[in-house]
């Protein structure tokens, strides 16, 4: 997992370290998402404050990322949770428990 560093202000956002790829995957992402939500505002002639929609857009990428990350690992949670369960938790599961934890 990797960090992104943004300062949000009322009208406009900075992006730090933009050379990253993931920084610049992110501001892709953040692009599509700000396009959508400014053809909503359009549509629905809603006020939609900039700074909370950028946040809300954080936070769903923030979101995503440990939603797939929790899928992915999906299998050997499973696994050592059974495990668990039996009392059956050998050293090999400890580390992997170990690694998958921040």
């Amino acid at each position: 997992m990797s960090h992104v560093r943004i300062v949000i202000h009322p009208n406009e956002v900075h992006f730090y370290q933009t050379h990253r790829p993931i920084v610049k995957d992110f501001i892709q992402s953040m692009s599509e998402y700000l396009s959508l939500c400014t053809q909503m505002k359009r549509n629905a002639k809603v006020n939609l404050d900039f700074g909370v929609i950028c946040l809300e857009g954080v936070f769903s990428s923030v979101a995503t990322k440990y939603a797939r990350r929790v899928y992915c690992f999906q299998p050997v949670l499973d696994g050592t949770l059974k495990d668990l369960r039996k009392n059956e938790l050998k050293a090999a599961q400890r580390r992997t428990i170990a690694r998958m934890l921040p």
